[in-house]
């Protein structure tokens, strides 16, 4: 378990008002949290890393939840064959707890594709922190921060319909103000759990850029006072 040096992510976890919808008088029903169990040390989102037996083999050594490597919403909705190769799952599943996690531009392509999905994980998590060119060319992931409008839709399409979670990985700004904004709004369209990487959209090489802890920390402070409820700190194991 690595918890010391520059960790790129770090999970909050925001106020909701699940208590009230649900009718249930305990705080822990509006805690996403613990109902996944409370834990601590997360598989993070890998392309071509984080798949079942991957999730499996961390679980054996101190996992304690994962997630899906990023699967494409509009390819996993149309193709049976990217589906079977992207995401696999068993009933038995040791490494639950499993957060799903998608990119993509279109609201309703996004929700079909998690109402998919849902049945087999525990949450599902929107990606709007990839920083690679093809993310850029598909106009996805920490590109569309750009976009605050179509990022509000986005996670309110899913967090209105799904039956699961809404969370969302998101990258700060250079401006610390504009990041805490940011991360305000992702807040209040509806993601319950909010994983926020220290870095911004152009600081793609870890080797050269370190964590910008200060905007880190900033965003977790600043949102916290903003809202009622708890937060939570996690690190992704590597």
């Amino acid at each position: 378990r690595n918890t010391t040096g520059d960790v790129p992510a770090l999970l909050v976890r925001p106020a909701r008002h699940r208590v009230g919808v649900t009718g249930c008088a305990s705080a822990v029903c509006g805690d996403p949290h613990r109902r996944l169990g409370a834990p601590r040390y997360w598989v993070a989102p890998m392309v071509d890393a984080s798949e079942h037996a991957f999730r499996i083999l961390c679980k054996k050594y101190g996992a304690e939840g994962s997630y899906t490597p990023m699967i494409h919403s509009k390819v996993f909705l149309e193709s049976a064959t990217y589906r079977k190769e992207y995401f696999s799952t068993h009933e038995t599943e040791e490494c639950r707890p499993l957060l799903a996690q998608f990119c993509g531009n279109d609201p309703k392509t996004l929700l079909k594709a998690a109402k998919i999905i849902q049945p087999f994980c525990d949450g599902v998590d929107i990606n709007f922190g990839c920083p690679q060119r093809i993310a850029k060319r598909g106009n996805y992931g920490a590109f569309l921060m750009d976009d605050w409008e179509l990022v509000d839709k986005l996670i309110r399409e899913l967090d209105q319909e799904l039956d699961v979670p809404v969370t969302a990985k998101i990258r700060v700004y250079d401006d610390l103000e504009k990041s805490i904004a940011f991360a305000k709004m992702v807040e209040n369209a509806g993601a319950q759990i909010i994983a926020v990487h220290g870095r911004t959209r152009e600081q793609k090489r870890l080797a050269e850029y370190k964590c910008n802890w200060y905007v880190y920390l900033c965003v977790f402070v600043f949102v916290l006072l903003l809202t009622t409820s708890f937060f939570y700190t996690y690190i992704f194991c590597p």
